[in-house]
């Protein structure tokens, strides 16, 4: 769905015409042409928690010490759960 917004909004139709069409709300509109933001400690996590599934967020959370990123365990546990 997000592809074909960007494309009709590049393409000059109106927000009004593209949220009647895809029953949204304008502010879900411009949400979704937002540009994502890529945070680099969740892309690090991710790659630990593929290397090893095994492990929680309280194993991640001493790998990312380990490796000498300082960081909240309650952030660990939120990024984990999502």
């Amino acid at each position: 769905m997000r592809d074909a917004v960007m494309f009709l909004k590049e393409f000059g139709l109106p927000a009004r015409i593209i949220c009647e069409g895809f029953s949204i709300s304008r502010a879900k509109l411009y949400r979704l042409l937002a540009p994502s933001k890529i945070d680099p400690l969740s892309s690090t996590m991710a790659v630990i928690a593929y290397e090893h599934p095994e492990y929680g967020y309280r194993r991640i959370h001493v790998l990312l010490k380990r490796e000498g990123i300082k960081v909240n365990h309650k952030k660990v546990y939120r990024i984990c759960s999502q």
